[in-house]
Formats: C-alpha cells, structure tokens, sequence
C-alpha cells in the first residue's frame, strides 16, 4: 500500500497543470529520493574515450587548424605548397619541409618578418616560435614510407574518430 505522502505525490501530478509545475514536482520528488537513499552513483562507461579524445585530438587540431588559417593567408606560395604544419603545442608550430633548400629559404623567411606577422594574425594562444625540420613529422614520414608503424597508427586512429562521429563509442 502506499502511504500518504506518496498518495498526494501522486494526486498532485495528476492535477498539474502545466508542463512547468510537473516539471517542479518531479525535482522535489527527485530531491526526496536523493536526500533518503543518496543520489545515484554516475555511470562512468567510456567517458575516459571522451576525455583522452578532447585533451590528445580535439584541442590540438583546433589549436592547429586556428594558426593554419593565418599561415594560408601569410605564407608565400613556395611554402604553401613544399611545408606540412604538424603540431601546435605549447606556443611552438612545428612544421615539415621535403627538403633543406626549402628549410633554408622558409627560415630566412621567418626571419625577416614572417614569424612577426603570423604572430601577429593568430588570435589564440601566443605564438612564440616556428621549428622547421627536414622530412620529419607524422604525415611525412609516411608518405615517405619511413614508419609503416605511423601508417597503421593513423589508420586505427581514423577509425576511432569515424566511430565516435557515427556515435558507436
């Protein structure tokens, strides 16, 4: 049998008039509940994927992706072409170039003013300086065909980011 204080529960949900007041009821029921048995333990499940995907994938393209706009705006058509950007971390863009000639040139480049001015067009986090480096860096390296092992980690990658956008994670 119910009790009283359940019976007017009841009564009151029934004679609610809006969506408003059910809505008022449902937390105070939901309070009371809480406040007897303790509030619900939260189910945990994968939420380490969201976490390690936010901190390891999501904000470091971003970061990328915000300077790469002004590097595409900046950059003279040579660089465009031969270089890779490849990590943004800690106020540091990390690019790659196929070829010394071509380091030589963009560091001359980045010398003379280069470097000034994408500091200036990034808006985000503070640019504090620019490493160019011969053939290295993930995408290089496979294209190159370097590291099959960077391949294979790319590839398991996209499957899990293809996973979570299908919403499979």
């Amino acid at each position: 049998m119910l009790d009283k204080k359940k019976r007017k529960q009841i009564e009151a949900f029934r004679k609610a008039k809006s969506a408003d007041e059910t809505l008022r009821l449902t937390d105070t029921v939901r309070q009371e509940r809480n406040h007897i048995l303790g509030a619900p333990e939260k189910d945990g499940g994968l939420a380490f994927v969201e976490a390690y995907f936010e901190k390891e994938i999501e904000k470091p393209h971003l970061e990328l992706g915000a300077i790469t706009e002004a590097w595409l705006a900046l950059a003279p058509d040579y660089a465009k072409a031969a270089a890779q950007l490849v990590s943004f971390k800690r106020g540091t863009l990390e690019m790659a170039v196929p070829s010394a000639a071509v380091k030589y040139k963009l560091d001359m480049d980045l010398r003379t003013g280069l470097e000034q001015r994408l500091r200036a067009a990034h808006p985000g986090e503070t640019l504090k300086k620019v490493k160019v480096a011969v053939g290295s860096g993930t995408a290089s390296a496979t294209t190159a065909g370097d590291s099959e092992l960077e391949g294979l980690r790319r590839v398991k990658l996209s499957e899990v980011m293809k996973a979570a956008e299908e919403g499979e994670l």
